[in-house]
């Protein structure tokens, strides 16, 4: 190796070992400020969009509603743009989400904007909205409820090993994987997903102002791309998360280009999440590669 190609070779790791230095004296400066009382970084804007994040599967409603209700309660937020990049989840918190986001839309103007995907109970969430904005190639519809059981019966029979099960109903049991089951079981299942699936196509049908026939039509679990899903009224414009915030902005009736308002969070949410970022940007300068890979793997 020449002696300008070791040079070169020195530099690169004291520029390396430099990053490492600064992103990591960064990071413990802003740490500290945090932990002793720094300032509040949300606190900016006198005025703008407050913008709630939905993202990944739905499982639990709390932490969302509750950064709902910190987005209502401030006084600067003057409309909220619902960003959901999901690809569904549990019943029950969809549902409370899509309940609580229509009791928010009586007090500030609520705008969605769909991410990669607003599918099943993302697309449940964002009928919610006043206005739905969706990317030509978003995936989103899917509107219908699935349950699924597991049969070990025949596993049990290769293992040779029983289970006895002690019950106060015939239907307690109902699920079980390690029982067939019965013309009683498979009904009151499709009776619980058919009441549910009900429930949905009504919610959809009266947040977009649509006939129940007409949502049903589209409603048989398909997924759609955000141009399939605005020919079937199910959004309403095509545009990214700026236009959204925008959009907003003008039906809140802020001035010029809206200031972006989030929930406030805690110091350790903070901590955390400036962690992550500077591993990423670490991982980055190290290996483009893997940051790419990283970039790619969605719920990153």
């Amino acid at each position: 190796m020449s002696n300008e190609s070791t040079s070169r070779t020195a530099w690169i790791l004291v520029a390396i070992l430099a990053g490492f230095f600064l992103l990591f004296a960064g990071f413990l400066l802003f740490a500290s400020a945090l932990l002793l009382g720094g300032r509040n970084w949300e606190k900016e804007a006198s005025e703008g969009v407050g913008v709630l994040e939905i993202t990944g599967p739905i499982a639990d409603s709390l932490s969302v509603l509750e950064d709902l209700h910190d987005l209502l309660k401030d006084d600067r937020v003057k409309a909220i743009v619902v960003r959901v990049d999901s690809p569904g989840g549990a019943v029950a918190p969809s549902q409370e989400i899509y309940n609580e986001i229509l009791k928010a839309r009586q007090k500030k103007k609520v705008v969605v904007s769909m991410g990669t995907v607003a599918a099943s109970g993302g697309y449940y969430i964002a009928a919610a909205g006043e206005k739905i904005i969706a990317s030509e190639g978003t995936i989103t519809g899917s509107i219908g409820v699935i349950a699924q059981i597991t049969d070990l019966t025949k596993l049990k029979e290769v293992l040779k090993f029983d289970v006895r099960t002690y019950k106060t109903g015939a239907l307690k049991d109902s699920g079980s994987p390690f029982r067939e089951t019965t013309e009683a079981d498979d009904k009151m299942f499709n009776d619980l997903i058919n009441d549910a699936y009900d429930q949905f196509v009504s919610d959809v049908a009266k947040s977009r102002n649509l006939p129940v026939e007409e949502v049903r039509k589209v409603a048989d679990g398909r997924v759609m791309t955000g141009r399939q899903a605005k020919a079937a009224r199910l959004v309403d414009e095509f545009g990214s998360f700026q236009d959204a915030v925008r959009i907003a902005g003008t039906m809140g009736g802020v001035s010029g280009e809206p200031e972006i308002i989030r929930p406030e969070k805690n110091r350790e949410e903070l901590i955390r999440e400036l962690l992550e970022s500077s591993i990423k940007q670490v991982v980055s300068a190290l290996r483009p590669e893997m940051a790419l890979e990283l970039k790619a793997v969605p719920g990153r």
